[in-house]
């Protein structure tokens, strides 16, 4: 039983180490302005003064904005909404 134990937190502990490590390659990629590697969903939502690009990653998402009243990149959590 302790040997089964000690490989299902071997397992979690290596998966939030992977999680963390891809989450961090894609911030020091966010902050020279260059597209997240590690993303499964991309998609773009059109407005009338612009639009939004948004990538959802593991436990993040990346949000690109180009309208007339707001010009940025956002680097936010998983749960975290797109600003209107």
């Amino acid at each position: 039983m302790k040997k089964n134990l000690k490989i299902v937190l071997c397992v979690i502990i290596f998966l939030q180490v992977l999680v963390f490590v891809f989450g961090f390659i894609d911030y020091i990629r966010f902050t020279d302005s260059k597209e997240p590697i590690f993303c499964f969903k991309r998609a773009i939502y059109d407005y009338d003064d612009g639009s939004v690009k948004e990538n959802v990653c593991f436990g993040y998402k990346i949000y690109t904005y180009d309208r007339k009243l707001i010009q940025k990149i956002t680097f936010v959590p998983i749960w975290q909404k797109m600003d209107e």
